[in-house]
């Protein structure tokens, strides 16, 4: 087991979970400015993903919490972009979602083909990616 992550579990059973962020008042816009989100972590658009804070120590703590938590965001992730732009080659798609949501490429890939399943929501025919019809 990870260091680290033993040390946590054992800070969260003696203090307890950390307490919740306080909310945040959102800045003014100026009129004529955008009002697209500020986004996840590091990718800087789109996306459902809860603060940084919180992925981070479900990460560190629980990694089967963090892959059910942002699996089916990077699927949603997936979705659109294909919607948008067409068919995209695996490699796009990975590095895309391994920006966005802070896992590795392969992470990325291996959640890519558990949903290329033949009943699943995307199709993979020589590297490129389309939505299932």
């Amino acid at each position: 087991m990870n260091i680290r992550a033993f040390f946590w579990r054992l800070f969260f059973r003696l203090f307890g979970s950390p307490p919740e962020p306080l909310p945040v008042e959102p800045l003014p816009v100026e009129p004529g400015a955008s009002r697209a989100p500020a986004g996840p972590r590091r990718g800087g658009g789109g996306g459902t993903v809860r603060g940084d804070d919180d992925l981070c120590g479900v990460k560190i703590l629980d990694v089967v919490a963090f892959n059910a938590e942002v699996e089916p965001q990077a699927v949603v992730l997936w979705t659109s972009i294909l919607a948008e732009r067409g068919a995209q080659r695996v490699g796009t798609l990975c590095v895309e979602a391994a920006f966005r949501f802070d896992v590795s490429t392969e992470t990325a890939k291996r959640w890519l083909l558990k949903h290329s399943a033949e009943s699943a929501e995307f199709v993979i025919q020589r590297g490129v990616v389309s939505l299932r019809e």
